[in-house]
């Protein structure tokens, strides 16, 4: 009867999708254990017997659907330490992708500079004279400065039809950095250094706008020539549109400009604010060989030394007398 009993027990929990179970005796002496070993033993017997003849398991939906788990949604925990992994690395990126911002608007504002000064450059090597602030020359005299240095320097870049059309406040006329006053100034956001350092209404100006006496005067009498310039990589040309005096800054919408008129034009700080957040502290210019430069607003606006004060000034000379009135 053992292996009836075994082969029995095998294929009746086979057929029904259970796991195999073996029935194995264990030889005993006594006989009370014997007894009860063989009762058990008949017990299995006939219950491997009745279950081989019922038909085999099989699972229907609705089984099926009772032996899966029902998903598990995400706890308070784990989603606190997603939100948590989540702002550490926005905290991370955001400051990068903001200095990345930053660079590339500086970058643009150095390129508008670079085409600016090519077409200054072709203007000074074509005619051997440096663009005036205005066109106020005598007559006859000069032809070539048919406008503003605004105006002469976008006819070497591209044609353009009237004086005062949009192109000064768009392309490479706009800085990506420059924040107006409001939303309809037309300020251009770069200047030319026309009249060097500082002007006074008995003083001839030391920049490249021309040689004149005050700078709305209308006595522009010659421009300036490429030969009077003595150190040209050391000689401002254009750069952000600033004037700027001992730590006050505003926009100036043609020139880039330091003069002691400024001070107390800015009670409240706003425009100073303005100009200082443009380039975070700093202004990018061009010096007449073409390089480009970005010093603090201190250097250009408020510092004292000798090389802060001949960057103004086509001689090349401090002209340190000019600061103190």
């Amino acid at each position: 009867q053992r292996p009836l009993g075994e082969m029995s027990t095998q294929y009746a929990f086979r057929r029904h999708n259970f796991a195999k179970f073996r029935v194995v005796l264990v030889p005993v002496t006594n006989p009370t254990f014997q007894t009860i070993s063989e009762t058990v033993f008949r017990c299995l017997l006939s219950l491997t017997q009745a279950l081989a003849t019922y038909p085999p398991f099989t699972p229907t939906m609705n089984t099926l659907h009772k032996a899966t788990p029902a998903p598990r949604g995400f706890t308070l925990v784990e989603v606190l330490v997603v939100a948590g992994v989540l702002a550490i690395l926005a905290g991370l990126l955001l400051p990068a992708l903001v200095r990345g911002k930053q660079k590339a608007r500086d970058a643009q504002c150095v390129s508008n500079l670079r085409q600016q000064f090519l077409g200054l450059q072709h203007f000074a090597s074509s005619h051997g004279v440096y663009p005036m602030l205005t066109a106020t020359l005598p007559v006859g005299t000069h032809p070539e400065h048919d406008g503003g240095w605004m105006y002469v320097v976008q006819n070497q870049i591209a044609t353009t039809t009237n004086h005062a059309g949009a192109w000064r406040w768009n392309g490479i006329w706009n800085c990506p950095s420059h924040r107006r006053a409001s939303a309809t100034s037309l300020a251009a956001s770069y200047g030319y250094n026309v009249e060097g350092l500082e002007l006074s209404p008995d003083e001839v100006g030391l920049g490249l706008g021309g040689h004149h006496i005050r700078r709305w005067s209308g006595l522009d009498t010659s421009p300036v020539a490429e030969s009077d310039v003595a150190s040209p990589s050391s000689m401002l040309a254009l750069g952000d549109g600033v004037a700027g005096w001992n730590g006050s800054y505003r926009d100036d919408p043609a020139t880039l400009w330091r003069s002691h008129w400024l001070e107390g034009s800015d009670p409240d700080q706003s425009i100073r604010i303005r100009v200082m957040e443009r380039h975070r502290g700093r202004i990018n210019i061009t010096f007449c060989d073409g390089h480009v430069s970005s010093p603090k607003l201190h250097f250009v606006f408020a510092d004292e030394g000798d090389s802060a004060l001949q960057q103004w000034n086509r001689d090349n000379l401090p002209h340190r007398e000019r600061l103190y009135r």
